[in-house]
């Protein structure tokens, strides 16, 4: 019945602050028992006070409309949550699930408990708790909000015969058969919202409302019954807030708050907002924002060389190992049968069954994690970990995908075209050690460097796999590739030496291989649009000595090229090209600058434009003139300058000649 902006107050002497503006809907304003709810809603609201409960500030009218001034939480919703975790295959794990239950709990607690100013029980009723309606601020507070259709002694506007209020999917079996409810009803709505973030799916299933109202009357918990990943004392305190009666539900929000908090205690899962805000951070689903300016205009980032970063942690001699080592099992022995796998997604999904190359492959790409269980030929499942031959996998730092990055990167920065190749050449330039991470949701692109050298890549795509690779060459066959990843594996040989052992490969073809899939992940690392770019100092890949390398400059440099088009490079130059501009030689001395020139593989028509660019000539005249020349003229001149930026030969003055 209503509409939300984000407003503005504005006041004097450059006073600004903003706020949630809700509106009553202009086809509705006319309807006087939607506008009674309204006011009721503001009045009401506007007395409560809780860290919980999103505040409401104003109240008015203006030209008819009504509206409700509250304070904005920036973040994302409940809904946005589940909406995440779902496409990335995951639940939410039992501490931040119940964080977020027991914050709602609390905010519940105190409406439910609340008396007006005479001291009278209002007996407060939300009625519209869900997932939609509670806010997750980059702070870590979790508010409920959207109290329009509030039940209270002081007034109870009916329900009409056929209406429901509240959510289908999140109501309570009395408030579905438009009964009288209690604050037992807001319990059992929440227990709903626990029930799916733990899942990760909708807990009472429908492909319409009536489907899922059915489903909600006859009770149906088969999802929680059979999602085996839950502890057992968990099931039984989400069965009765489930309770089709009233009477058997926890008979307050404070009684459910503590099960749930005794819970988190048995697990360990006791966190606080710090620890649920890092959580999400590296989930991707909030910024960890710095006070320092990010620019993101080309030329203005290229006028000042110093790197905006954020210190988020310690900086640790390397990531921490957060995923269980193998227990000790013994390995499988020659008379023992080849082996198959089934695994276990959070939620309970079986995949199976399935190879251990496949299954190998999984756990290289993130397709399998430390979340995931596995079940060997048959036998129980266990956490992955828990598998001899595949813990040893999960467990080496290039494919620990799932490890909280967020927590230990020492930068941080949101990923920007025009600096994205600038990072990697500072990394190179200032001979960096350490994990370089870029995620976009539930992709990731990671690149450990040593002393300034890209040294060992993963990533998410199965593309990028060696294997992948080797077979789109014609090198290797499919079938032979398996049975070579498998015994390798087992034998504990890197696939490339299996390989070369079984006399599938020849050396230079594997090396060939190797220098083109790592010149591929940096491509790769280059063409990120959006997302984030972490980098952990000293986090080191445990894999050994890097390949060598000619030149770590030279392999950025046709990375750059791969990944940047010519209309792109137009486009980020676009402020470069006027008459104002000019580039000057970062570097003093000439001779120190030539060998960057060659450092950067340029071509011959490359290297004029940038010659002239040296000598201080404007990006407009040297593009002007490239563009006369014809389009692989200009196209050079835009790879040169924006490589000679990049890489930290140019820097921009004022003025032009």
């Amino acid at each position: 019945m209503a509409e939300v902006f984000e407003a503005r107050r504005v006041g004097p002497h450059g006073f600004s602050k903003r706020f949630a503006l809700k509106r009553i809907l202009p086809q509705l304003a006319s309807d006087p028992r939607l506008v009674q709810m309204f006011c009721n809603e503001a009045r009401l609201h506007a007395a409560l006070s809780h860290p919980n409960l999103v505040e409401v500030v104003d109240f008015g009218e203006e030209r008819g409309a009504l509206f409700i001034v509250m304070e904005l939480a920036t973040g994302i919703s409940c809904a946005d949550l589940l909406s995440a975790v779902a496409a990335r295959r995951r639940t939410v794990p039992l501490g931040p699930a119940l964080f977020v239950a027991r914050e709602v709990l609390a905010g519940l607690a105190y409406a439910h408990e609340f008396r007006d100013e005479a001291g009278r029980l209002l007996s407060l009723v939300h009625r519209d708790v869900a997932p939609n309606n509670i806010l997750i601020a980059r702070s870590g507070r979790v508010l409920l909000a959207d109290f329009g259709i509030v039940r209270s002694t002081e007034f109870d506007i009916r329900t009409t015969p056929g209406e429901i209020k509240g959510k289908v999917g999140y109501i309570s079996p009395e408030q579905a058969l438009g009964a009288s409810v209690d604050a037992r009803s807001d319990l059992f709505s929440l227990a709903i919202v626990l029930a799916e973030l733990l899942l990760g799916e909708p807990l009472f299933p429908g492909r319409t409302e009536l489907e899922i109202l059915s489903s909600l009357h006859a009770g149906d918990l088969g999802r929680l019954d059979r999602s085996l990943h839950l502890p057992a004392p968990l099931k039984a305190v989400l069965r009765t807030a489930l309770a089709q009666e009233p009477d058997r539900r926890p008979s307050s929000a404070r009684e459910f708050s503590a099960r749930l908090d005794e819970l988190a205690r048995e697990h360990g899962a006791l966190i606080g907002a710090e620890e649920f805000v890092a959580w999400l951070a590296d989930l991707g689903l909030v910024n960890l924002k710095s006070g320092v300016e990010q620019k993101s205009v080309a030329v203005d980032l290229w006028q000042n060389r110093e790197s905006p970063t954020m210190s988020i942690g310690p900086s640790p001699q390397a990531l921490p190992r957060l995923v269980p080592a193998p227990s000790p099992q013994p390995a499988l022995t020659a008379t023992e049968p080849e082996p198959w796998y089934r695994i276990r997604r959070p939620g309970g999904t079986i995949v199976g069954p399935l190879s251990l190359a496949h299954l190998l492959e999984m756990i290289a790409t993130a397709r399998a994690g430390a979340d995931t269980e596995v079940s060997r030929s048959g036998a129980p499942f266990l956490p992955l970990s828990a598998v001899h031959e595949l813990g040893r996998l999960a467990a080496r730092a290039p494919y620990r995908f799932f490890d909280p990055v967020a927590l230990f990167a020492t930068e941080r920065h949101a990923v920007d075209r025009s600096s994205l190749a600038w990072h990697l050449f500072r990394y190179v330039a200032t001979k960096k050690t350490g994990l370089l991470c870029l995620r976009r949701g539930r992709d990731q692109q990671r690149m450990y460097f040593v002393r300034g050298v890209p040294a060992i890549g993963s990533s998410t795509q199965p593309g990028e796999l060696l294997g992948a690779l080797l077979v789109g060459k014609g090198l290797v066959g499919q079938t032979a590739l398996d049975s070579t990843l498998e015994a390798g594996h087992r034998a504990g040989k890197p696939l490339g030496q299996a390989l070369l052992d079984a006399g599938l490969l020849r050396e230079e073809q594997l090396s060939q291989a190797l220098a083109e899939q790592r010149a591929r992940r940096l491509s790769a690392l280059l063409a990120f649009r959006d997302g984030d770019l972490y980098f952990v100092d000293d986090a080191l890949s445990g894999e050994g000595a890097p390949d060598p390398v000619s030149s770590a400059t030279l392999l950025v440099a046709s990375a750059v090229r791969e990944a940047y088009s010519v209309s792109e490079l137009s486009e980020l130059l676009a402020g470069l090209q006027s008459e104002y501009g000019a580039l000057a030689p970062a570097l003093d001395c000439r001779p120190i600058l030539h060998l960057q020139r060659g450092l950067l593989g340029l071509s011959a028509e490359e290297t004029r434009a940038f010659d002239r660019a040296a000598n201080g000539v404007s990006p407009s005249q040297i593009l002007k003139q490239a563009r006369s020349q014809g389009p692989e003229t200009e196209a050079a001149a835009l790879r040169a300058i924006f490589l000679g930026l990049s890489s930290g030969a140019f820097s921009v003055t004022a003025g032009a000649r």
